[in-house]
């Protein structure tokens, strides 16, 4: 009898931990949504995050765009060669062409992150430019916007160029880098990142 009542209490205790894992899952979906795979294997650049907070969203916009419907596929197509791999998550999507001995490679990233309201928004911008070490303001895109080297956190040497911009409570930072470059000698990575920049605040200035 004590035998069975053992078993009895195993199984008990064995259902409720599967209960308890699918639960956890589920609260997991919900906070996180689920992100379509990765195109490619690896990830050149860190995954897009926005900031977490309590506080309620009050700005132009209310969630977080999804960035890869922000440039169309003849846009991207001018930057980053043909065939190229795409990669999206949440608030971030990048584009990198793959090997080709008759181009070099490229690669195109844009994150977005969304902040509470303007106010917010304009802090967290200044912080990113007193990181960069205070590069000059670019006029005539989004709200607010500079120019700066761009994040190269990856294994293939290169170099890159990054533009961010703020429009409302949105903070868009892209990067467009070229593999196996030292620098940026005749400015068509910064170019590159403007216009990726320009088209991005123009689609975002549509869906508010």
């Amino acid at each position: 009898m004590t035998r069975r009542r053992g078993v009895a209490v195993s199984r008990t205790v064995a259902v409720l931990a599967v209960v308890f894992l699918i639960g956890v899952g589920a609260a997991v979906a919900v906070l996180y949504g689920r992100l379509p795979a990765a195109a490619a294997p690896g990830r050149t650049f860190p995954p897009p995050e926005a900031p977490v907070t309590a506080e309620p969203v009050s700005g132009p916009f209310t969630e977080l765009p999804y960035a890869c419907g922000l440039l169309t596929k003849s846009q991207f197509g001018e930057l980053v060669h043909e065939p190229f791999s795409r990669r999206d998550g949440r608030g971030g999507c990048e584009w990198d062409s793959l090997d080709d001995p008759a181009n070099p490679r490229d690669g195109l990233a844009l994150r977005l992150r969304l902040l509470p309201n303007e106010a917010r928004a304009r802090e967290y911008f200044q912080a990113l430019r007193t990181d960069a070490e205070e590069p000059p303001l670019v006029a005539g895109l989004g709200d607010e916007a500079y120019a700066a080297r761009g994040d190269m956190s990856s294994a293939l040497p290169g170099f890159g160029r990054r533009m961010v911009v703020r429009l409302g409570n949105l903070i868009a930072e892209i990067d467009y880098r070229r593999y196996g470059a030292t620098a940026d000698r005749d400015g068509r990575l910064e170019r590159g990142a403007r216009q990726a920049a320009t088209w991005a605040v123009q689609a975002l200035r549509r869906l508010r």
